[in-house]
């Protein structure tokens, strides 16, 4: 989806009218719907003109304005996996109307509860990490939908497999498919690595509220929330930073 977006903001100030058709299967799509809205927003003109494909009318240009930016419910959902956990976090700056594909992170947290819950993660990978940490602290689960996490920062799904490991915890993989039994959370007795990717670093974070244990990375926040884990403390856990 970050291809397109990209077109999106440069086709409009060409000379020429554009169209961009995007082949199935369509990934990521409310992470395009995000971008025409914003665009719109400050007075680009964006039509669907079919299923996938988008008319863009050329020598337009930007209308500076004043805007607030929603909270991110991709970041949030660390926090939503610890009150899942017992937590009493307020969050607060969401939006219940947000076309963030990661809205969808409460619906699956709860579902996770449930017995023998399948989580569909195709549009939504970035909650990947998050929502495997909370189903191994919980009962297990089965998640579809896995394909493209090895291209994100990391292989995410064999990063989180070799992580949830050193919890105790097995995780099978597939070809778009993975599967976390449950069982016992047990304190890592080797550190546990980020893979210098910010989503494995918050998402093993919370399994180590629970456990304790040694994190290595976890610089790799600094890509999505700086502050991550300043905030975590904020919040009453006890961290200790080593040189």
């Amino acid at each position: 989806s970050q291809f397109i977006s990209g077109l999106m903001f440069a086709l409009p100030l060409l000379s020429g009218d554009s169209k961009i058709t995007v082949l199935p299967p369509v990934e990521s799509k409310p992470c395009i719907d995000i971008t025409v809205s914003v665009l719109c927003g400050f007075g680009i003109e964006i039509s669907e003109c079919g299923e996938n494909s988008y008319s863009i009318k050329g020598n337009q240009r930007y209308i500076p304005k004043n805007i607030t930016v929603e909270g991110d419910w991709s970041n949030s959902a660390a926090f939503f996996a610890l009150n899942a956990l017992g937590g009493e976090i307020e969050i607060s700056g969401l939006s219940s109307g947000s076309l963030q594909g990661d809205k969808v992170v409460t619906e699956y947290i709860a579902a996770l509860k449930k017995p023998n819950p399948v989580t569909d993660l195709s549009a939504c990978p970035d909650l990947a990490p998050v929502l495997f940490a909370l189903s191994a602290a919980l009962s297990g689960g089965e998640f579809i939908g896995t394909a493209r996490l090895k291209i994100k920062e990391s292989d995410r799904a064999e990063a989180m497999k070799k992580e949830l490991l050193k919890f105790g915890i097995d995780m099978e993989i597939y070809d778009n498919r993975a599967v976390i039994r449950g069982g016992t959370l047990l304190p890592p007795k080797e550190p546990i690595s980020s893979h210098n990717d910010h989503r494995i670093a918050m998402a093993t974070a919370i399994l180590l509220t629970l456990t304790g244990g040694i994190i290595d990375g976890i610089e790799a926040v600094t890509k999505s929330f700086p502050d991550f884990f300043e905030v975590l403390a904020s919040l009453g856990v006890d961290i200790l930073y080593e040189a």
